[in-house]
């Protein structure tokens, strides 16, 4: 399955700003407040979108794996939010998981998605949205902003450096072994694109690979999985 873009999803673009920005935001907000102000130093405590978009990973990035992987993959990030480990609480004070603060800097990141996510759930469920045609539009913006924030949350949970998901096997580590992982960091993150994006064109499409799990956090917060087939119909 390739991907497939429409004229008309540009319009979904200030959202995805918005949502990108709050995450990236959250991150540099708990640093600052753990010692570090690195992030709030260099203007990234903030949800303007322009300040956490880069040319290189936001732009250049995705166009190049797109074609790269002859429209079977993309990848996009933001602008990594700057954060200095080796001023963090947990280290200045000596502790004995010294980059321990790392977990609440790297998870907040995902929880803030997943945590809106759950709250727009809760939403669609409560039966707000009238069934006008008006209701209907922002029945769908509602759904989408789940999708977004789901996949964002997901994506950054897993345990990949620089993803969120690698802070809490940082922090659980003692120094010399989190100090190795934040050395390679480039590396481990170039060998896990080229893995999955070999296992997205092996599958057929990045929605082979994306789309059940993603199916399976929507049927878990209760949403009509009806309704999600049709945005990704099976085998389709």
């Amino acid at each position: 399955m390739q991907l497939q873009f429409s004229p008309t999803d540009v319009l979904l673009l200030p959202l995805i700003a918005i949502t990108v920005s709050t995450h990236e935001f959250s991150h540099g907000w708990v640093a600052s407040k753990l010692g570090d102000p690195t992030a709030k130093e260099r203007g990234r405590v903030t949800l303007n979108p322009l300040a956490h978009f880069s040319w290189k990973y936001t732009l250049v990035l995705p166009v190049l794996l797109y074609f790269a992987t002859f429209r079977h993959f993309t990848f996009a990030l933001a602008k990594p939010v700057p954060v200095n480990p080796f001023r963090l609480r947990s280290y200045t004070r000596d502790w004995k998981r010294p980059f321990a603060d790392m977990i609440w800097v790297g998870l907040v990141g995902p929880a803030v998605n997943l945590g809106i996510a759950c709250l727009m759930a809760l939403i669609v469920l409560s039966g707000v949205f009238p069934a006008t045609r008006v209701g209907t539009a922002l029945l769908d913006v509602a759904y989408f902003i789940i999708l977004l924030n789901l996949l964002l949350g997901m994506i950054n949970l897993l345990p990949v450096p620089p993803l969120d998901g690698s802070r809490l096997i940082i922090g659980l580590l003692p120094r010399r072994h989190a100090m190795y992982i934040l050395r390679h960091e480039l590396i481990m993150f170039l060998m896990f694109i080229s893995a999955f994006a070999a296992v997205v064109i092996l599958a057929g499409g990045i929605q082979e690979v994306v789309v059940p799990p993603l199916r399976w956090a929507w049927g878990l917060l209760g949403l009509s999985l009806e309704y999600f087939d049709q945005l990704f119909p099976p085998g389709g």
